[in-house]
């Protein structure tokens, strides 16, 4: 009865420690890494993006960093500010994460709201 029990506990201990792994993405999921390619961007996604709320994402970056946000509740206060949602936020954060392009630009009018400060 003690040898069940000693299994009983080591099984336990070990599902009990095991920590939970994303799943690995299916062969299919993953595109081979070649130089100078990115994946397909949505360009109509994309090309919703206007350059006001690229100006307003970038502003929110800016004043997120300086004002050391840690909270989605603070992000909430900071988005409301400046008349965005959350929603539009991280899509235009998912976007320009994609398109190299829109970061570039994200990235050259938050330099310059921080010059201007």
């Amino acid at each position: 009865m003690l040898k069940y029990l000693f299994s009983f506990i080591l099984v336990f201990a070990l599902v009990a420690c095991e920590t939970e792994d994303a799943p690995e993405p299916a062969v299919d999921d993953v595109a081979p890494a070649q130089p100078g390619t990115e994946q397909p961007v949505d360009q109509s996604e994309i090309a919703e993006v206007t350059d006001e709320e690229l100006r307003k994402f970038a502003e929110v970056q800016v004043r997120a960093e300086q004002e050391r946000i840690g909270t989605r509740s603070e992000l909430r206060e900071l988005l409301s500010e400046v008349d965005m949602e959350m929603w539009r936020y991280e899509e235009i954060e998912a976007a320009s994460q994609r398109d190299r392009d829109m970061r570039q630009r994200s990235l050259q009018m938050m330099r310059e709201i921080r010059e201007n400060q």
